[in-house]
């Protein structure tokens, strides 16, 4: 979170919610990929001033917006690419 995301170390706690494996098709690389995520909640006291909660908004060369669990499961996209990362999320928290 610090190094990525521009969060001071002091500002910011994660816990460790659990683990997931999954093989799935890569759109990105074209061919059959096995994953392991790590699930971490966080909880920062302030957020940057570069952080937008409405749109979207970049930090360290990385496209971020705010968006909940339905959202994502609603987006075409996402659904198809990242349901198992979305409800491996949703199931951890």
């Amino acid at each position: 979170m610090s190094v990525e995301f521009k969060v001071s170390t002091q500002d910011c706690e994660l816990a460790m919610r659990g683990t997931e494996e999954s093989t799935k098709y890569s759109t990105e690389h074209d061919e059959e990929s096995h994953y392991l995520y790590r699930i971490y909640s966080g909880d920062v006291q302030t957020l940057p001033e570069h952080w937008a909660l409405d749109g979207e908004f970049e930090v360290g060369g990385h496209r971020c917006k705010w968006m909940t669990i339905a959202e994502m499961l609603a987006d075409e996209r996402i659904h198809d690419v990242n349901y198992d990362v979305v409800t491996t999320v949703r199931d951890n928290l």
